[in-house]
């Protein structure tokens, strides 16, 4: 028996052992972000003219240990996949955590180039181009980040950990609960860090989903140095999904109800965690007001004393690179702004990663610099 079906058996048996805001300051937009985002008064201002060959990784990365002087020289972190063309099966990359929703083809090539061209001119948006992509280790010696959100937040995990899949030392997968990659993830990379995924869960639809994540990590989440919040579906965002069929099959007869609980949020998370807190939003445009309110409560946390807390909006980048989203997950794809039977779904859909990586690498690259910064590195 695998430790996966284990771990899911003891979730099981765990949830059935016990079944049974105010007004804004105006200046809400500027604080929250000039003070706790946009960080450029102390990045280094520098004119960096990078050709696509050097920003594509061709150089090689030093190993663990090796000294680096001036780390701007360092090829950038993208997660690359090479496919076989538009239709072919996806290729297998950093498995088993994988990377889905690849693509290529016309569409992909065009975006890739305004990828690129947003990258090389990065510090002009605020961009530290000494670190930001560049890091050795995606967070500080001895330290520890668990992404915790549903399947937008496990893309920008899995490219976060394929940008850094030389590193990684041991994976385990504590519990699967889909083929794309959702379930729980302990992932162990040089000088002692260790990464732990979380994704569409059911633990989260219980009241006491702390105590029943502790029990599938084998760890306290307070002994975690970061936590990267998404958002979780919810049984109204969710109706006539496969997922709320996966959350209907695994919460059957425990005291999770997909139906009735609603999902800890940012404030839900901060009452019982007190460590660093980034809080992503989704890639999809449905989730711009959700942003907002994120805002909202990190500023109302921010007047209480609790300044651990970094949001970071998942579409910023959308106005410089455009859309690009794929829903296919087995095969390749190519980047659409519109496809399927929504009209508006290339704006909700997952993003394309590919030859040149995909926007997940830039929102993994703001994730690495907000650690360092929240944990004093």
């Amino acid at each position: 028996m695998t430790s996966c079906v284990i771990s899911a058996l003891i979730l099981i048996s765990f949830l059935s052992s016990s079944k049974e805001n105010g007004a804004q300051s105006t200046t809400l937009k500027q604080v929250v972000r000039n003070d706790i985002i946009n960080q450029s008064s102390n990045n280094r201002e520098a004119k960096i003219e990078l050709i696509n060959d050097h920003l594509l990784n061709k150089g090689k990365y030093p190993q663990h240990g090796d000294h680096v002087r001036d780390t701007e020289s360092l090829p950038l972190r993208l997660c690359r996949v090479t496919t076989a063309g538009v239709k072919a099966p996806k290729t297998s990359i950093n498995e088993p955590i994988g990377v889905p929703y690849q693509c290529a083809g016309p569409s992909y090539e065009y975006f890739s180039k305004k990828l690129i061209s947003f990258i090389s001119k990065a510090s002009k948006y605020g961009k530290d181009p000494e670190h930001w992509g560049r890091r050795s280790l995606p967070m500080p010696p001895n330290s520890s980040i668990l992404f915790f959100g549903n399947s937008h937040t496990r893309q920008v995990f899995q490219s976060f950990m394929c940008q850094y899949q030389n590193e990684i030392m041991n994976v385990t997968r504590l519990l699967g609960a889909d083929s794309k990659g959702s379930g729980i993830w302990d992932v162990r990379l040089p000088k002692n860090v260790t990464v732990f995924g979380v994704f569409n869960v059911p633990h989260v639809y219980s009241e006491r989903w702390m105590e029943l994540l502790t029990l599938s990590m084998n760890r306290s989440v307070d002994s975690v140095q970061v936590i990267v919040l998404g958002k979780f579906n919810t049984f109204n965002d969710s109706v006539n999904t496969t997922f709320a069929q996966l959350m209907k099959n695994m919460t059957t007869g425990t005291d999770a109800d997909f139906e009735r609980i609603r999902p800890p949020d940012l404030n839900a998370i901060a009452q019982v965690y007190s460590g660093p807190i980034v809080s992503v939003s989704m890639f999809s445009a449905a989730d711009i007001e959700r942003y907002q309110t994120t805002l909202n409560d990190t500023a109302d946390l921010r007047e209480g004393g609790r300044t651990n807390i970094h949001p970071i909006n998942g579409r910023e980048y959308v106005q410089y690179i455009g859309e690009c989203a794929t829903d296919k997950s087995d095969s390749v794809g190519t980047c659409s702004k519109d496809f399927g039977s929504t009209k508006s779904r290339g704006k909700n859909g997952h993003r394309c990663v590919g030859s040149s990586g995909g926007h997940p690498d830039l929102i993994a690259w703001d994730i690495i610099e907000a650690c360092y910064r929240l944990l004093g590195s």
